[in-house]
């Protein structure tokens, strides 16, 4: 698994690639559950957290996640639904506790013992975890018409891990920051989510 930068632009609202851990380029048939974003925004001064208004907070999870989705739709991977077995949505629940941890390609103790839990009976299964964290400089404000967050000093990071349920192996993982944070419509945005997944892994091809 190799890690490597790239450095798009020293501009300020334009993606720039780094921490990627990559793994193959083609993978074998797995079966891949998108979780729900995690999204977390925080005051650069002091790290306190900063509630989002609903709204706001609808608008980026239906981005992140029609991004997720497009993206193992492109890699031919068969998509997952989550069982209504108790068991199985108290397994994602625990794993979705530590989605801003596995987000980032890492993994703990309680987090294994969830995606075991989630691979029973589909030892295939692959967990496809994405989140958006930023920092809000001071002065941060909510623009409701835009659905921007507006300050000179606010950064943000997309990040994504395809992980392998039965194993714990992360089979893939990318982060992508932006000296900014973009409205949810805004043309940088997407433009960050398409640099997130442009080396996603694709469906290997047997050959007979």
């Amino acid at each position: 698994m190799s890690v490597w930068s790239l450095v798009a632009s020293a501009c300020a609202a334009v993606p720039v690639a780094s921490a990627v851990q990559s793994g193959p380029a083609h993978l074998p048939a797995a079966v891949v559950l998108v979780v729900p974003p995690a999204i977390r925004f925080q005051r650069v001064q002091d790290e306190v957290e900063v509630a989002l208004p609903e709204a706001g907070r609808v608008a980026y999870e239906a981005k992140l996640m029609a991004a997720a989705r497009a993206a193992v739709e492109r890699s031919g991977l068969a998509m997952a639904s989550l069982s209504r077995d108790p068991d199985m949505e108290s397994a994602f629940s625990a794993l979705r506790a530590s989605e801003l941890r596995l987000a980032r390609g890492l993994t703990n103790d309680a987090t294994l013992t969830a995606m075991l839990r989630l691979a029973t009976g589909n030892p295939d299964v692959a967990v496809l975890v994405h989140a958006l964290e930023a920092t809000v400089g001071p002065g941060g404000t909510w623009n409701a018409w835009s659905g921007a967050i507006t300050s000179s000093m606010s950064r943000s990071a997309f990040r994504a891990a395809l992980v392998m349920c039965s194993s714990g192996k992360v089979l893939w993982a990318q982060q992508v920051e932006l000296r900014d944070l973009p409205a949810v419509d805004a043309s940088t945005f997407q433009d960050a989510l398409t640099t997130l997944y442009a080396s996603f892994p694709r469906k290997a091809v047997s050959r007979p």
